[in-house]
């Protein structure tokens, strides 16, 4: 009988049935793990939108007259999402040009035929002047995260003292703003 028994569990294994005699196993549990990771990045953005407004590039040249803080861009309109923030300055075309304008610390308007300038001041949100050098100043300096943007107004003050020579006077004002 003790034959017959073991040849039966021979033949239950091969099968693939297992047969427990006596006594009873715990189960032991088994984990396995795997780990996803994530990840994604943005890039640095900045903008700036400036608007002219009222009348830049009809401005009156034509008799003595001293015009105080005239709005020339609403909005000037800057943005970015980087956490250290941005500067922005602004640029004259005259003054990079050299030797246009009577100072070097102001823009001014150049009627090339005549070889005459204007100087002017730029201001923002109505405040003082602006002072230029190498032939830009310093508009906004912002040292966190702008997501929302930040918004202002540009303005000129010049003075007419007697005729101007005919002709168009012209400048050129860029806004460039920089991650920092």
């Amino acid at each position: 009988m003790f034959k017959t028994r073991i040849a039966g569990l021979l033949a239950a294994t091969a099968l693939g049935t297992s047969l427990v005699l006596g006594g009873s196993e715990t189960a032991q549990a088994v984990t396995a793990q795997a780990t996803l990771g994530l990840q994604g990045s943005v890039a640095i953005v900045v903008t700036i939108t400036v608007t002219p407004s009222g009348t830049p590039t009809n401005l009156d040249l034509t008799t003595e007259q001293t015009v105080t803080k005239l709005e020339v861009a609403d909005p000037v309109t800057t943005k970015s999402n980087n956490p250290a923030g941005y500067t922005v300055k602004v640029s004259s075309a005259n003054l990079v040009a050299g030797s246009r304008c009577a100072t070097a610390t102001s823009p001014c308007l150049w009627n090339a035929a005549a070889e005459e300038a204007l100087t002017f001041d730029v201001h923002k949100d109505a405040g003082s002047a602006l002072t230029f050098a190498s032939g830009e100043a310093s508009w906004l300096t912002k040292g966190t995260i702008d997501l929302g943007g930040t918004v202002s107004t540009a303005e000129i003050t010049y003075t007419i003292s007697g005729v101007l020579p005919s002709g168009t006077y012209t400048e050129t004002l860029t806004f460039t703003i920089t991650s920092s």
